[in-house]
């Protein structure tokens, strides 16, 4: 998150009193320096705010406040807990994508950064929210994560080749196979599983076109169309794990591939048929009378991928996340989720390193941030992953994810150990920040003093303190207040 500097008018022969107001405000009064000076320039008052939650972020606050109370009435029952708080990232996780727009390309600011926060919130859920615990994969897992959160995680030229507007592209071409990027455009969604959009985009072959309208006797259309149909059956066929979207805390993945492959119910019977399919793909591809003619090449590249192929599945990849999730599709199913899946997250951010983040790069500086907490989170790193929420997050990102971590195993040491500078615990510091947030809003301030209610070491006298500014500001004017206080610059 960017951050923006107040411009506080004050003149040369002015002093500037200010006072703090409730939660992240400040009331500035530009003055006379001498009370007997008439001066030319005039005295003027200005409210300083920042941390503002935007319309979008408030809806997000009211509803994720229900399920943070919930969540946190059942800390203290070890066997309420878990379930609670799997149910409380999964909620979350659908708050903030109901409230985004379903046309990504209608972001804007405030959108932009809900969706970048919703992809680091799915995986804090998945690691330290119990949400990978059940009968789940986390190659399944985030894959799924992958495709929801593409618009900003594969924001750079290799994304934006994988956009639904680049792929509608290619209908408008009379031989979409001759157009420059088609197959390896296809190649990377076969790799990273996006299935609904690979059948489309080799649907749009002319020679299905061709054959149909009575090409059907030309042998070497007979030949493209027999490789062509062996590739897209078994596409059809493809391996998908149930529930996996729901990993990922939004509809709109499970909407995208709606009937594209073969769903599984169980992590045993995914991987049991996903080897079976895997041979299937390199019996086909071991076929020599299917790939007599050069112009089948492509094809091959498609079933080497779909065989397991790791070289040939990684080829392509454009980003870290790319990379990784081809490479656990294609060889590593079944990866655990600490020194294997560590190693893999590592070798695709060595492979493929995130972009140096540049003034105002926010895709490159999120790509860093996603690959620090994805890296904490594999080996479970509790410290590291709430440094990587709270590294330009929201103050509401940076409060619930530490309620997260703190409930884990990996984590719980954050709930007793004091912040000496603040006489309290490292998740009540992000609460009372956060609070700072809502408190200069009255719209908000009744959600501000909820969070109050579960700051044991401050929350009493913070909310004391809320009060009694509240109580301040509705008797008298920003400008007075600067003038009352002694403070100055």
């Amino acid at each position: 998150m960017a951050t923006e500097l107040a411009r506080v008018p004050c003149g040369s022969h002015q002093r500037l009193r200010f006072s703090w107001g409730p939660g992240s405000e400040l009331y500035c009064c530009a003055v006379n320096s001498s009370e007997g000076q008439l001066g030319e320039e005039e005295s003027t008052s200005t409210a300083v705010q920042w941390d503002c939650p935007g319309p979008i972020s408030r809806r997000i606050i009211y509803d994720a406040h229900v399920k943070y109370v919930e969540c946190e009435q059942v800390k203290g029952d070890p066997l309420l807990r878990p379930a609670q708080l799997e149910q409380f990232c999964t909620d979350v996780g659908a708050i903030m994508d109901a409230s985004l727009p379903d046309d990504e390309e209608l972001f804007d600011e405030e959108a932009q950064l809900i969706a970048e926060e919703r992809a680091l919130w799915t995986i804090l859920s998945l690691f330290f929210g119990g949400m990978g615990e059940s009968d789940r994969l986390i190659s399944q897992d985030l894959a799924s994560w992958l495709q929801v959160n593409a618009a900003v995680l594969l924001a750079g030229e290799g994304g934006r080749q994988l956009s639904p507007a680049s792929l509608a592209a290619f209908e408008s071409a009379d031989y979409p196979e001759l157009t420059e990027g088609y197959w390896e455009t296809l190649q990377r969604l076969v790799c990273l599983g996006w299935t609904a959009d690979a059948l489309s985009l080799l649907g749009l072959h002319s020679a299905w076109a061709a054959w149909k309208s009575g090409g059907s006797l030309h042998p070497a259309l007979a030949g493209r169309i027999r490789s062509l149909d062996a590739v897209a059956s078994l596409l059809r066929c493809f391996p998908r794990l149930a529930g996996a979207g729901a990993a990922a805390g939004s509809p709109r993945r499970g909407a995208a591939d709606s009937g594209a492959g073969q769903e599984l119910s169980g992590a045993e019977e995914f991987l049991s048929y996903r080897a079976r399919w895997q041979g299937q793909c390199a019996l086909v591809l071991g076929e020599g009378s299917l790939w007599e003619g050069e112009h089948e090449a492509p094809c091959r590249a498609l079933l080497a991928c779909m065989a397991g192929d790791v070289e040939q599945s990684s080829r392509l990849a454009t980003s870290w996340p790319e990379l990784l999730v081809a490479r656990l599709l294609a060889g590593h199913p079944a990866v655990g989720r600490a020194a294997d899946l560590l190693h893999l997250v590592r070798a695709a951010a060595a492979a493929r390193p995130p972009p140096a983040a540049g003034p105002g790069d926010a895709a490159a500086a999120l790509s860093a941030r996603v690959l620090a907490l994805l890296t904490a989170c594999a080996g479970l790193d509790a410290q590291a992953a709430l440094q990587a929420c709270s590294h330009g997050a929201s103050a509401w990102l940076s409060a619930h994810a530490a309620l997260v971590v703190a409930q884990h195993p990996a984590g719980r040491q954050l709930e007793s150990d004091l912040l000496a500078e603040y006489g309290c615990t490292q998740p009540e510091f992000y609460k009372l920040n956060f609070v700072s947030a809502l408190a200069s809003h009255e719209p908000t301030r009744s959600v501000a003093r909820g969070y109050l209610a579960w700051c044991p070491h401050h929350g009493e006298q913070a909310l004391h303190s809320l009060d009694k500014r509240m109580a301040a500001e509705a008797t008298q004017c920003p400008a007075l207040q600067g003038l009352c206080l002694p403070q100055e610059s």
